[in-house]
């Protein structure tokens, strides 16, 4: 049963992002206020980042704490849209990217709960579907997302739930049960109009840091155990 949340609020996370506001419409709002949307292709990983990532999980654990918390971050996994995405407790397909001044739900014909952006800001986003395999229920907000355009301007993101008529911030997935997902972050106007390239890191543990029905632990990023990478270009 997916938890309804009709009041959205998104605690900072390492470089400050906010979401300025969520709200419900009805079917007669116009639509020409949401921003034009695009979308992008994927792109292979630098092979910087790889070797960066390869260095730190075969460092010396005998060193010091710094480099065993290193050494245990996952190495990031390269995904592309499209395709899918399969471990033990989940199977994710991204479908496509983009950006909008708003977050709206799958049905807008009456009323709904949507995500709107601040003043010069809007959401860029990667659209999907996810797939609870485990055999209870799993929360996919528990997850570090992390954009970063043009390998320079890092942005927190947060992954919500498409219920059909509700953006939810907080939700369980029942197991396998299949829902709508959007991983977005705001980001100024000014790199949605000037950027080339965008990294997109969604880093969970094994059940987003869940071992049962009622055990539940905040992922860490130090050291998850999934790194899916997503690489696209304008």
């Amino acid at each position: 049963m997916n938890k309804r949340v009709f009041t959205i609020g998104l605690a900072t996370l390492g470089l400050s992002l906010s979401i300025s506001a969520c709200g419900a419409k009805n079917s007669s709002t116009d639509s020409s206020d949401t921003a034009t949307s695009k979308e992008y292709d994927t792109v292979s990983a630098p092979d910087s980042a790889t070797e960066s990532q390869a260095d730190a999980v075969t460092a010396d654990t005998s060193t010091s704490d710094a480099s065993e918390k290193e050494a245990s971050k996952s190495k990031p996994i390269t995904v592309k849209l499209n395709t899918p995405i399969t471990n033990d407790f989940m199977e994710t397909t991204l479908t496509k990217a983009s950006y909008s001044y708003e977050l709206n739900p799958s049905d807008t014909s009456s009323a709904y709960v949507y995500m709107q952006g601040t003043d010069g800001q809007k959401y860029f986003y990667v659209e999907g579907n996810f797939k609870n395999l485990a055999g209870y229920s799993a929360e996919p907000d528990n997850s570090i997302v992390k954009f970063k355009f043009d390998d320079k301007y890092e942005y927190t993101g947060t992954v919500y739930e498409d219920s059909g008529t509700d953006i939810n911030q907080f939700f369980s997935v029942n197991p396998l049960e299949t829902v709508k997902i959007y991983i977005a972050a705001q980001v100024p106007d000014e790199i949605i109009d000037s950027y080339s390239s965008v990294t997109v890191d969604w880093m969970m543990d094994d059940m987003f840091g869940s071992t049962d029905s009622s055990h539940y632990q905040y992922v860490q990023e130090d050291t998850v155990q999934y790194d899916y990478q997503l690489n696209l270009k304008k």
